[in-house]
């Protein structure tokens, strides 16, 4: 997961230690109770912002961003359809089949009715060589997609396409003739249509469809290829001509497909059956009989199995899979299978077929050890060597050419005599230096046989440690690891001591897989002055690389690759590392990251723990007061002056009033007993929904989520000097509860301390926390109407796309009352409603005059003469001829914006009406609203 995952997981653990340290301590912090609804709302509203992000990266094929985008989101909400649905596609462009196929099926059960997944996993389905179980469930697929979608071609096409996969003949002629009648079929399915009909050895129908093909570019020249080919396999039918390719009857290809099938489930003998009937019908069906090669071999009929796959090749030559089947085949098998020359011959010819096949070098160096082409399979070995990454193949190949290293020295130098130390050089005679020759001279020549012959043929007395060493290097050699081990053991009984014999048997042992007597003997060799075996006991140190989770499994074994990393050094650092030093120099980087990847592991929690901190600092200093939150977002202007009047007047105006009455009976020395009582229930209640405390906390969740929806983080506890002066004060009050629960039998300092509490709490709910949700109503209830607010209301609508190009005088603007002046409406309504006449009257100019366009705007007091009662009226003026009502206003037959105009006013208890004029003006439309005295501080809200 990249930084931004582990900056989620840390958020995730610093909201769930907020949570339990809230809920561990109700009575301390009541006030900081995270409801666990609105943590999911947020990982929800987190995962989908998420999801979007990766749909852009997706967009602009930056795959590795999109996909831990996509990650992220499904770790914050792993419930969610959409997110799973486009993860699993996103795994199907990647080739990760197994995650796209099982994030398609957690689609589909979080959200049955989802069209889109089940076409998809169709889709992938299609993609792979599948047993019928599996092609049965696309069926069934796309069964459950028609019934949702109906009779798309796109679905029927894809039935037709599985039932032909199935071998289904008459059920995919029926969808593809379906698919044909729901209209024009394109060049493209005319071919795929073709193909169809072509495969299962309907020739006739597959010309017809062919024929039909229009296309003059790429698309007609495969088509008119395919008709070329059909009558050339008619004429070869007609005059007896044996042809590469013949086609198959649709009979034979589905019983070949059926005993396919039965091959995956394990039915050997019903899948024989099978395949035996398909080349009853077509003998020359290379593929099935193939398939039943490898039904015969799995059974256990070698001979049978080899029978049948050089038939096959009779008919299909050029088939690579045949002949490296066939060259495995001889290489693992015994008796009259078993051989090591045919092997490498299948196995070289499938390589030259198919070069990009590396995982058959191996193979075929074991084909040349096997049959004593010793050059031959270490050149095999080093191209292994260089074209793998997968450390099982690696570690094998390293060990064949361990195997191979002595005995092509001795090849390389047939005149040398090895393992002939000059203290024991005597002690050979005259036959037995000649015997060795020839033995060297026939494995020169590759004939590892007759080189065991000749070494066979020594007396008993004469099998010295050289002849035996010389034997048992052969035999490791040629990959008879077993007999080696027992020739090598009886010249070390024979004469201890010998550090290379000891080497060759660790790596035997190696390579068997026996670790404790490998480390044994490459100890022993090492003790004896040998440098190689560190490169060998460092490979033993290391042992198998997992597949995944390799850094765990490194935490585990970390003494381990310490050790191999220790040796691996001084290998290098030694005089004798020139044997294995390129394999040492890329084994000792692979450890160095491993090392380092280990550092990070241990490293992350820590980080992890920092983030921690820094996200709970974060939560508890962060985030704005609510006016900011109106500030920056006029629109959630209504609903918190929503919430704070349901505040002053359900939790303040009438219930803490008790508490100024309490403080007082208190300081006089009264018995508060009862006034303590009431006030515990009015606070706090018998029943929790009825509870002052309870409906505080609840008008702070709305509060947090109207914050949530503009993308604003609250800090109402310690930002907001009204929702936190509320809070402290409950606080006071719920540590202040025992002691009022006991108010007729306090102690003095026990009354003092109460007194206190009280004193303190009242302060912050009477005064503090109740100014301050007045002074923030009246701010966000009026707002302040000047020239500037005006102007820049005009200025932008003169900005649309829609007046580009037309000449606008500057507005002609008028007031006869000092501005700025209140008016009862949000600061965003108030826009919207001058936008729309300014837009209207603009528009109607456009349509209706010619020359420049001049709107004017008029700001007026009038009073009511009966009741005394202000208004402003906001006059906006224009030179259209155009008729314009106030019953078409209220009627919203106007389409530029009136009627919402005019649903805005009445909402804010404005009136609205049109006015015909005379002289310079044609018309206006009026617009009134109560006038409000604005804030002395900040004349209102700006």
């Amino acid at each position: 997961m990249r930084f931004g995952g582990a900056c989620l997981v840390a958020l995730a653990a610093a909201h769930l230690i907020a949570w339990n340290a809230t809920a561990a301590d109700v009575t301390t912090t009541a006030t900081d109770v995270i409801s666990e609804q609105d943590l999911d709302k947020s990982w929800k509203n987190l995962a989908r912002i998420r999801n979007k992000e990766a749909l852009r990266h997706f967009h602009t094929k930056d795959y590795p961003a999109a996909l831990s985008a996509l990650q992220e989101a499904y770790e914050l909400n792993n419930s969610d359809p959409e997110i799973n649905n486009n993860l699993a596609y996103l795994y199907d462009q990647l080739g990760n089949f197994e995650q796209a196929e099982f994030f398609y099926l957690e689609t589909l059960r979080l959200d049955p009715g989802r069209y889109v997944a089940h076409i998809n996993l169709v889709d992938l389905l299609m993609e792979r060589e599948l047993p019928e179980e599996r092609l049965a469930e696309a069926a069934r697929l796309l069964v459950r997609a028609r019934e949702m979608k109906g009779n798309k071609p796109s679905i029927i096409l894809r039935q037709a396409r599985v039932a032909a996969r199935r071998g289904l003949y008459e059920e995919a002629v029926h969808f593809y003739r379906e698919f044909s009648f729901m209209g024009e079929v394109s060049d493209e399915k005319l071919l795929e249509i073709g193909d169809f009909y072509r495969d299962f050895g309907k020739q006739d129908e597959a010309l017809q469809r062919y024929r039909k093909v229009s296309d003059e570019g790429e698309l007609g020249r495969q088509a008119a290829q395919r008709i070329w080919q059909i009558e050339v396999e008619r004429q070869a039918r007609q005059f007896g001509w044996v042809t590469g390719r013949e086609s198959i009857p649709s009979t034979a290809r589905i019983l070949a497909t059926r005993g396919r099938i039965e091959y995956g489930k394990g039915n050997l003998r019903a899948a024989e059956r099978l395949l035996s009937e398909a080349l009853g019908l077509a003998p020359h069906f290379s593929e099935a009989r193939m398939n039943l090669g490898d039904v015969l071999r799995d059974a256990g009929h070698a001979d049978l199995a080899e029978l049948a796959y050089l038939r096959a090749l009779a008919v299909d030559h050029g088939n690579a899979e045949l002949h490296a089947r066939l060259g495995e085949l001889y290489l693992t098998g015994k008796g009259k299978t078993g051989n090591a020359s045919q092997a490498a011959f299948f196995l070289s010819h499938a390589l030259q077929l198919k070069p990009e096949w590396t995982s058959l070098r191996l193979k075929l160096a074991r084909a040349y050890q096997g049959s004593g082409s010793l050059a031959a399979a270490m050149r095999e070995v080093e191209r292994v060597l260089a074209q793998t990454t997968v450390e099982d193949e690696r570690t094998q190949a390293l060990a064949m050419k361990e195997a191979l290293r002595e005995p092509l020295a001795v090849l390389s130098h047939p005149s040398r005599e090895p393992d002939v130390k000059p203290e024991h050089r005597d002690e050979l005679g005259k036959e037995l230096v000649q015997a060795l020759s020839r033995v060297r001279a026939l494995m020169a020549r590759g004939e590892p046989d007759g080189a065991m012959a000749v070494l066979e043929g020594i007396p008993k007395s004469q099998r010295t440690p050289e002849v035996l060493n010389l034997e048992g290097r052969i035999l490791y050699a040629v990959g008879r690891s077993e007999e080696a081990l027992d020739v090598l053991t009886a010249s070390l009984e024979e004469r201890p001591g010998q550090a290379g014999v000891h080497e060759l048997l660790g790596n035997i042992h190696l390579s068997r897989g026996e670790d404790e007597p490998a480390r044994r003997h490459l100890l022993k060799a090492r003790k004896l002055g040998l440098a190689s075996p560190l490169f060998h006991l460092a490979r033993l140190e290391l042992g198998a690389e997992p597949e995944f989770a390799v850094w765990a499994h490194d935490l585990v074994n970390l003494g381990g690759l310490n050790s191999a990393r220790d040796l691996l050094d001084s290998y290098l650092a030694s005089e004798g590392s020139r044997m294995h030093e390129p394999e040492a120099q890329v084994l000792r980087r692979r450890v160095g990251e491993r090392l380092r990847n280990v550092a990070v592991a241990l490293a992350t929690p820590l980080v992890l723990l920092l983030l921690a901190v820094v996200l709970l600092w974060r939560r508890s200093r962060g985030g704005v007061d609510l006016e900011t939150l109106v500030r920056n977002h006029p629109e959630s202007g209504p609903e918190v002056q929503r919430v704070l009047s349901a505040i002053r007047h359900e939790v303040l105006k009438h219930n803490t009033m008790v508490l100024s009455g309490l403080v007082a009976a208190v300081k006089r020395g009264e018995d508060p007993s009862e006034k303590a009582a009431r006030l515990h229930m009015a606070l706090f209640g018998s029943r929790e929904e009825e509870a002052v405390l309870q409906k505080l906390l609840t008008y702070k969740e709305q509060l947090e989520q109207i914050g949530r929806t503009h993308g604003v983080r609250l800090n109402l506890r310690r930002r907001d000097a009204a929702l936190s002066a509320l809070l402290n004060g409950f606080n006071l009050l719920k540590k202040a509860d025992p002691l009022m629960y006991r108010a007729e039998i306090l102690t003095p300092p026990e009354r003092a301390k109460l007194l206190k509490m009280l004193r303190q709490a009242a302060r912050l709910l009477n005064v503090e926390g109740y100014e301050a949700v007045r002074s923030l109503l009246d701010r966000l209830r009026v707002l302040a109407v000047d020239r500037e607010l005006l102007e820049g209301i005009f200025r932008n609508v003169c900005r649309e796309p829609a007046f580009g190009g037309v000449e606008i005088a500057p507005l002609v603007f008028h007031a006869d009352l000092e501005l700025p002046v209140g008016m009862p409406v949000p600061r965003q309504a108030f826009e919207d409603i001058i936008t729309n006449l300014v837009r209207n009257a603009l528009d109607s100019a456009r349509q209706h005059t010619e020359g420049e366009i001049r709107i004017g705007l008029d700001v007026e007091e009038e009073i009511d003469m009966i009741t005394g009662f202000e208004k402003v009226a906001l006059h906006v003026k224009d030179r259209s001829p155009q008729a314009l009502t106030t019953e078409m206003i209220r009627g919203r037959f106007i389409e530029g914006g009136l009627g919402l105009a005019a649903d805005l006013v009445s909402k804010y208890e404005g009136a609205i009406e049109a006015v015909a004029l005379t002289g310079e003006w044609a018309k206006a439309v009026v617009v009134r609203f109560p006038r409000t005295e604005l804030s002395e501080s900040e004349g209102g809200d700006r």
